[in-house]
Order: structure tokens, then sequence, then C-alpha cells
């Protein structure tokens, strides 16, 4: 008989670990809010309008982390904008850059 049978713990392990693997799936799952500074405009990203929808923007960077549904908040003195991830694709060559499609939030609160 092994010790973890003799202490009662042979059913403790997957039960945690079972725990421990919902929590980071969920975890992961989460949008995130990526914040730039307008400023910024040029050096770390680039973001211009689609010329196919008044509300879409196309969004260039290296900023790591960024995910579909992720938001992009883009904070400026007069008026800061937020906008949603809605495709997002790296790179072939350079697999660290990334371009993005964004729709802008009506709702600054989200």
């Amino acid at each position: 008989m092994s010790l973890s049978n003799n202490l009662g713990l042979s059913n403790a392990l997957p039960k945690s670990k079972l725990k421990i693997n919902e929590v980071f799936k969920g975890w992961r799952k989460r949008s995130q809010i990526h914040t730039f500074q307008s400023s910024d405009i040029g050096l770390d990203f680039f973001l211009e309008k689609s010329p196919h929808c008044l509300n879409e923007f196309h969004m260039t960077s290296q900023k790591a982390g960024v995910r579909k549904g992720d938001r992009i908040k883009v904070n400026d003195i007069s008026n800061p904008l937020t906008f949603i991830v809605r495709e997002i694709d790296s790179y072939i060559d350079t697999p660290d850059l990334w371009i993005a499609r964004l729709s802008v939030l009506q709702d600054e609160s989200s």
C-alpha cells in the first residue's frame, strides 16, 4: 500500500489539479485592456482608419499579449478612445509584429 493511500490522499491530487486548471483556463480567456499613449503614434504603434468602415481602424504594434477580444485604450489629453480587437494576425517574417482590426467602443466605461 502506498503512503498516499495510507494518508487518504489518493483522490486529493487529481481534484486539486483539476481546480487549478479550471482557474487558469478562465484567466486565459478573460480579455485584457492594453494602454497606449497617443504621443507614441509612429513610435510604438501605428493606427489608421479603415477605408471600408467608419468605426474601424487598423493598428500595427509589437506589444506582447494582445489577443482577439481584448480592449485597446489610446490615451489622449482631449479625447481618449477605446477599441475592441476584432481580428489580429502576426507577420510571417516578424512574428512579434502584429496587425489588428479594431472597432471603436461607443461606451468608454466598458
